[in-house]
């Protein structure tokens, strides 16, 4: 996960694991998500799988 930058909640718990993991954390509402992800704000994002189907995240990120 080096390098890459990705949406987290606002919670210190989130932010030291992927900092730990080379990420470069994101904080952010998930409302500013899908326009985040189409603009390129931020690389990808961590939720569940439940989330990013019915947020139709799938449309904007890349793979």
């Amino acid at each position: 996960m080096q390098g890459l930058k990705i949406r987290t909640p606002p919670d210190p718990m989130t932010l030291q694991i992927f900092t730990a993991l080379g990420a470069n954390p994101t904080p952010m509402a998930f409302s500013e998500l899908y326009v985040a992800l189409q603009q390129g704000v931020v690389d990808g994002q961590e939720n569940p799988l439940m989330n990013i189907d019915s947020s139709k995240l799938f449309e904007v990120q890349k793979c």
